[in-house]
Order: structure tokens, then C-alpha cells, then sequence
């Protein structure tokens, strides 16, 4: 199960900051409900300043925007456009320094922005909402979503926008991964998610997990090491 936010009040906060400043990565699953609404995915902030992944349907051709502010007055963003109102999606912002953002849908990239943008000391994280110049939330459903304390690559998008899990991908630099099914939690981190309002519960989209082998002995290899063999399972349903 996704969870499903009214766009209006409804939303996670994170008991502590997966990051803090470039380099990282923000990626997830959305399906926004409203055609025209400005929908914000995740934020990492202070008051007038941070990083946010948003979804932009109150802007012409409807991009995923990697986004940043410093100080309430400089602000730059890369924008990657037309995703699809209804339509589970995979967004992703990659921050690779305070010089560099770059937004994907489904895999794609969009223009890399290269103003140098330094917000202060951010102390706030969000689910469904960010907090700057005034509050803005989520109209629609999210799921599996991750933070990377590294800039990930096009093609380690395209791997999770091709409906891999987080857990394939650079797996020890994944800081927080929060896959929404049922229980709120983060599953690599511990940050604990804290719920304002009553998101409820709804059918997720399809993602290929990683599985523990079912094997009674590990697989014996050469120079006496064991080889343990990738099985995956599936969870969340077509979409």
C-alpha cells in the first residue's frame, strides 16, 4: 500500500535530517490527483531556505522540479517535464553540489542548473510538505521514497525508475528509504515518520524487491568464499 495525502493539511515529518547539504539524491513514486496543483514530494529546510522535489501542475507543461532557496531570495531550479496527471510516476532530484540540480521523470533528466545556491543550516524534513514561503503539500499518493547521501548517476535512475528498489541501488550510501507500504518507517535509517492529519492507505505501484536467498547451505564458489544469489520478489500492484 501507498499512502494517499489530501493536499491540504496532511503529511510526515522526519524525526532527524537524512542529509543536510549537497551532494544527495531524492527520488519516489507519486500519482498526483490534482491537475493544477503545485505538489510538493519531500523537503529538507529552514524557514526561506532548502531543497525540495515538487511537482509542478500549476506550471506550464507540468515538470518535476529539483528546487533550491537560499535565504528566502535566490533560487534556482532544474525542471523536467509533462509528467501525467492520475499516473504513478518516478521522480527523482539529484543535488550534486551547491553548483548543480538536476530533476528526472521516469528515468529522463532534465537540464542540469548550475547557480550556486547555499542555504543555511537546514533542520526540518518533510513528507507531502515543505514549509518555505508559506505551507505547501501533496495532492495524491507516494511511495518508496529515498534518500542517497551521494549524487546518483542517470543510469542508477533508470534502474529505480524502472521500478527496482532503493535496495539495489548504492546501497551503502541509501540513508533513508521509506517504501510507504502499510507501516510509515524508514527501513534502512530508523528515522522515526511522524503523521500530521490521517494520510490513509492505497494500492501501490509494482516494485521489484530484493529477497534473501532460499537456499538450505550457501552456494560454495572458489577460494572458499560463498556466493549468495540475487532472488527477487514483488510487491504493490500494476500500475
Amino acid at each position: 500500500m501507498a499512502y494517499n495525502f489530501d493536499g491540504t493539511s496532511e503529511f510526515f515529518t522526519l524525526g532527524s535530517m537524512p542529509v543536510t547539504a549537497p551532494p544527495f539524491t531524492v527520488v519516489g513514486w507519486g500519482q498526483p490527483d490534482s491537475e493544477l496543483s503545485f505538489n510538493v514530494m519531500f523537503s529538507i529546510e529552514q524557514p526561506n531556505d532548502g531543497h525540495t522535489l515538487e511537482w509542478r501542475g500549476d506550471v506550464t507543461n507540468d515538470p518535476i522540479r529539483a528546487y533550491s532557496v537560499e535565504g528566502g531570495v535566490a533560487d534556482a531550479f532544474s525542471d523536467k517535464t509533462n509528467y501525467a496527471n492520475g499516473v504513478w510516476a518516478h521522480a527523482a532530484g539529484v543535488w550534486g553540489s551547491t553548483a548543480s540540480r538536476t530533476a528526472y521523470l521516469d528515468g529522463a533528466a532534465g537540464t542540469e542548473n548550475t547557480s550556486t545556491i547555499t542555504p543555511g543550516t537546514l533542520n526540518a524534513s518533510y513528507i507531502a510538505k515543505r514549509s518555505i514561503f508559506g505551507d505547501a503539500f501533496f495532492n495524491g499518493k507516494l511511495a518508496e521514497m529515498a534518500v542517497w547521501n551521494i549524487a546518483l548517476t542517470t543510469e542508477q535512475i533508470a534502474i529505480l525508475a524502472a521500478r527496482y528498489s532503493p535496495l539495489f541501488v548504492r546501497i551503502q550510501s541509501l540513508v533513508f528509504h521509506a517504501p510507504l507500504i502499510r507501516e510509515a518507517i524508514d527501513i534502512v535509517g530508523g528515522t522515526t515518520l511522524t503523521a500530521t492529519g490521517t494520510p490513509d492507505v492505497f494500492t501501490h505501484p509494482r516494485i521489484i524487491d530484493p529477497s534473501a536467498q532460499i537456499l538450505p547451505y550457501p552456494t560454495p564458489a572458489v577460494g572458499g568464499q560463498s556466493i549468495v544469489p540475487l532472488i527477487v520478489n514483488l510487491h504493490g500492484a500494476v500500475a
